[in-house]
């Protein structure tokens, strides 16, 4: 797996499930590398490294429990799931109930925590959340808190849908670019674009009018499927450049309220990729990774390639 950069903006490999995208903002791949075969690496000194995301109104699915080294490793994911942990969720000085998680039975999803069976919890807007981690036999000990921001609303300028509509239509980069405005959602620490495109790889169509099927091919480390774009606290309008839809096919638009974490954590990653030399910003206490909330509206266009 590899994290690939554009001019602006960030854009990842995304084969994630449809609330996630911004979840997997290469969080492990920035803490460390990815791939399939284990590389020896000079002093490893693996730290615990957790990722959690509470959307407003979706119940919790899954949190991410690993040792990473924090430097530039290769490792197999799936030999670095740390078991056994005892994990929970709860609101912070509000009554709720708190939600247990347990380690997920297959072997190849041992860093997947989730829910415990008949436990569920639906994060609302405005609340405090802490998670806690424990595994005294691996030295693990590990709590971060998330505010979940409120919900806000979207207006469609171009094209001008009604509200409640959730389909832009097909459009072509020859139409005018997208553009929107939002209200601002409480307790937010700001607010982010995702752009991914739903075609199967085996079946993309870049909407480049130089590239021809028949002479040109796809690498697969240059397929990139999503587009993601952190905006401040303060901002509430955006023009949406039709570089951030690269093949044709039906594409999901994630407007999404963040927590300040997430922000700062977005944030930190464009640092990296303009050759900063810093981890990415975690909130997790006692290790790395990131626990945040988020509120978000998905929307649905379908971009045709012209000739």
């Amino acid at each position: 797996m590899k994290n690939r950069s554009g001019r602006s903006g960030t854009r990842i490999n995304s084969g994630a499930h449809p609330l996630a995208v911004l979840m997997i903002l290469t969080a492990l791949l920035l803490f460390s590398g990815c791939d399939q075969k284990p590389t020896e690496v000079e002093d490893y000194e693996p730290e615990p490294v957790l990722q959690g995301y509470l959307v407003r109104g979706v119940p919790v699915d899954r949190v991410f429990l690993e040792w990473v080294a924090p430097l530039e490793g290769y490792y197999d994911r799936s030999q670095y799931g740390i078991g056994g942990a005892s994990m929970v969720i709860f609101p912070v000085g509000a009554p709720g109930d708190t939600l247990h998680l347990v380690q997920h039975s297959d072997p190849d999803s041992a860093w997947i925590y989730q829910p415990a069976a008949g436990e569920s919890l639906v994060p609302q807007g405005g609340m405090l959340y802490r998670l806690e981690v424990k595994q005294p036999q691996e030295g693990v000990d590990l709590w971060a808190e998330a505010l979940v921001p409120d919900t806000f609303s979207i207006t469609w300028l171009t094209p001008p849908i009604p509200t409640g509509v959730d389909t832009l239509g097909a459009l072509t980069r020859e139409d005018s670019n997208l553009f929107l405005t939002w209200t601002g959602a409480g307790s937010a620490g700001g607010y982010n674009l995702n752009v991914t495109c739903l075609t199967p790889v085996d079946s993309l169509l870049p909407l480049d009018p130089d590239w021809d099927p028949e002479e040109d091919e796809l690498e697969p480390e240059d397929i990139n499927l999503s587009f993601f774009w952190p905006m401040r606290y303060d901002q509430r309008e955006m023009l949406i450049p039709w570089f951030m839809f690269i093949y044709e096919g039906w594409h999901r638009l994630d407007v999404q309220a963040i927590s300040e974490e997430y922000y700062d954590y977005g944030m930190s990653i464009f640092r990296i990729e303009q050759g900063f030399p810093i981890q990415p910003e975690s909130n997790v206490q006692g290790g790395l990774g990131i626990f945040a909330g988020l509120d978000s509206h998905s929307y649905w266009v379908y971009m045709e390639k012209v000739e």
